[in-house]
């Protein structure tokens, strides 16, 4: 028998104790305590074997204890693996192929950048363009210039004498001479006054350089759009028309706006154009917006009709006669 069951005096009676080591025995002795199993173990423990007991049973619990700590601080220490992402699959189901098991796989492939597109080199004009695209501007204002003179003739008729062209202009002092020149724009119009042909026409090209301005900043808003025919039509519609009633009417808006359709209702309608004088619907207002139109819509070089209409046929045959 051990020296350990003889100590302490606990002897197992359902096991055979004969050749026990003293590790079996202190291991016996400690489970059989540490459990409270009384029932299968004769105890004549007195008080001073149960102190010896409790320190060696103190000792070897204690010792288990540390390789407990021991064992867990070795897992503490170990590193935990990271978590594997999960990849969220794509709409397409895509093969799935090893680019190394193919034949000349190069795992840092060079892409190649996508070409780049060579945009052309803007022409610039030569000399000789230039100088031709100044001698055709230069020839269109002057067909221009020729066009609306010759319809301002034919509409105005030439006049030597100072006269009022309506009650209106009678009213507020407007006197007119020559090719429709006004007092508004020469001081040395007035009722008396009389004047030649030539300084008629001198007259007539100073004011119609008034009215060719403003049609060229009107093309120019519009990107240079209107052909000679229609700045003709312009100007010559503009020498009949005040300054006042051109600038606030529907027909500029409609112009700058590039609403053709529009500007042709609201300037050279019967009912809607120009065509009141004194508040009145005149119908030589009425036939001189009719021409313009048609000039205005007539192509460049297109033979355009023109009504002078049997009451002006009178006028100039009595002034030529």
């Amino acid at each position: 028998m051990p020296p350990l069951f003889e100590e302490s005096g606990i002897i197992p009676v359902d096991k055979d104790i004969t050749g026990v080591t003293e590790d079996v025995a202190r291991e016996t002795i400690t489970n059989s305590l540490w459990n409270r199993v009384g029932e299968d173990i004769i105890s004549t423990i007195s008080e001073e074997r149960m102190l010896q007991l409790d320190n060696t049973i103190g000792a070897i619990t204690n010792e288990k204890v540390n390789e407990l700590k021991r064992n867990n601080e070795i897992i503490e220490k170990t590193p935990k693996p990271e978590p594997v992402k999960k990849t969220e699959p794509e709409n397409q189901v895509q093969e799935i192929i090893d680019p190394s098991a193919e034949e000349d796989y190069d795992p840092n492939p060079i892409v190649p950048s996508p070409p780049i597109e060579v945009l052309p080199k803007p022409k610039i004009p030569t000399k000789e363009a230039l100088e031709r695209e100044q001698l055709i501007k230069a020839r269109e204002d002057e067909y221009m210039r020729k066009i609306a003179t010759d319809y301002i003739k034919k509409h105005e008729l030439f006049r030597p004498n100072a006269y009022y062209a309506t009650e209106k202009e009678k009213e507020r002092g407007i006197v007119s001479i020559g090719y429709g020149s006004t007092s508004l724009n020469y001081d040395d119009i007035k009722e008396g006054f009389t004047i030649t042909e030539e300084e008629a026409l001198d007259r007539l090209n100073r004011d119609l350089s008034m009215r060719i301005n403003e049609v060229d900043k009107i093309n120019d808003a519009l990107g240079g759009k209107l052909n000679y025919n229609q700045r003709a039509a312009l100007v010559s519609m503009l020498y009949n028309v005040s300054p006042e009633s051109w600038y606030k009417s529907n027909a500029r808006k409609a112009l700058l706006e590039g609403n053709m359709e529009e500007f042709n209702v609201e300037a050279f309608d019967p009912q809607k154009g120009f065509v009141y004088g004194s508040g009145e619907r005149l119908r030589g207002l009425v036939r001189r917006r009719k021409n313009e139109q048609r000039l205005f819509m007539a192509e460049p070089g297109q033979e355009v009709e023109f009504d002078e209409g049997g009451y002006m046929r009178k006028i100039k045959d009595l002034l030529t006669g």
